[in-house]
């Protein structure tokens, strides 16, 4: 667990049915971070086709909802199952640089005006 200094946090998740996360993992996840941590924003979004402006509302309504924050934990990751590299198309590959890194990239470029100097960042993938 992350440290208990920690006062706020935001987690930042995509799943293929992000519906039922909401329904069973988020209020599990909400209701442990708030064990040890004062507040979190929960921000769901579909990874695959993320743009700055898109990051930057979400960004921002964390923001409302936290102020100034001291953590960042980016929690995105995708992996089709193949059984070979041969059997990967260029668009599962895509999918998987934009699900694993570049919403790493967005949300983080986005967040950073929000983070407090010496705040955390952790990335999951």
């Amino acid at each position: 667990m992350l440290a208990s200094s920690v006062a706020n946090g935001i987690d930042v998740a995509r799943m293929k049915d992000w519906q039922k996360l909401v329904k069973t993992e988020s209020a599990r996840v909400t209701e442990t971070v708030k064990e040890y941590y004062a507040e979190i924003v929960l921000i769901l979004l579909e990874l695959l086709n993320l743009t700055d402006g898109i990051v930057k509302i979400y960004c921002c309504k964390a923001r409302k909802g936290l102020g100034d924050f001291q953590i960042l934990i980016n929690n995105a990751a995708t992996q089709p199952e193949q059984p070979s590299l041969l059997k990967l198309s260029v668009e599962q590959l895509e999918n998987i640089f934009n699900a694993n890194i570049f919403s790493i990239f967005y949300i983080t470029k986005a967040s950073l005006p929000s983070l407090k100097r010496g705040a955390t960042i952790v990335n999951c993938t």
